[in-house]
């Protein structure tokens, strides 16, 4: 069980204060890092792209979701229609669930398969090496692109930051900057692939 305790977020994060107090958390949601040296091992380390997508994902479904719910209250304009009704609307709200619940399918697969392997003590090789990397900037892209568009609906309300769809849609671009989730890892998965030469460089 995680003991009480508060956290203060960091800007550009999405939340704010908080608060845990005796909150049961099943066994296989938690990563024991052991030692010193295996905390630093490649086996942990596969974890951290996954967990930067997972924050845009999150992003991602709650502009969508909020998005969604002020849709469903809002008044009808001078003509007496509402924009919930547009099919325009619908389809672009419709499109990125369906985006963010794939690009989400998708990082949790490799995720799974990913841990599967190094947890065997298999050597993942340079194509599943690189899946992790592809999976996680896919889902941090498209969380981005999802929260830029819905915050687009919401016109000049949305220009503020005290805004909460003008947040979402900068604190998931603000993950998309990160080191682990940049677009070179379409180039580089891509490359791997179909056997090409990619940047020696990359994590």
């Amino acid at each position: 069980r995680a003991s009480a305790g508060r956290a203060r977020a960091a800007s550009g994060t999405g939340t704010g204060a908080l608060a845990l107090d005796e909150v049961a958390l099943p066994a296989h949601r938690m990563v024991r890092g052991g030692a010193r040296r295996d905390r630093r091992s490649t086996r942990y380390r596969t974890l951290v792209p996954s967990l930067m997508a997972s924050v845009s994902l999150g992003l991602g479904r709650a502009a969508l979701q909020e998005t969604a719910a002020w849709l469903a209250a809002e008044p009808p304009g001078p003509d007496g229609r509402r924009r919930a009704d547009s099919d325009q609307i619908q389809e672009l709200l419709g499109r990125a669930y369906a985006e963010v619940r794939a690009a989400r399918a998708f990082l949790l697969e490799v995720t799974a398969e990913t841990w599967r392997r190094v947890c065997l003590g298999e050597d993942l090789g340079l194509e599943h090496g690189a899946l992790p990397r592809l999976a996680a900037t896919h889902a941090a892209t498209v969380a981005a692109e999802a929260s830029s568009a819905v915050a687009a609906l919401a016109g000049t309300r949305a220009v503020t930051r005290s805004h909460a769809q003008c947040r979402r849609w900068l604190d998931a671009r603000t993950v998309t900057a990160n080191v682990t989730v940049r677009s070179l890892y379409y180039q580089v998965y891509g490359g791997v692939a179909a056997g090409g030469a990619i940047p020696e460089s990359w994590p």
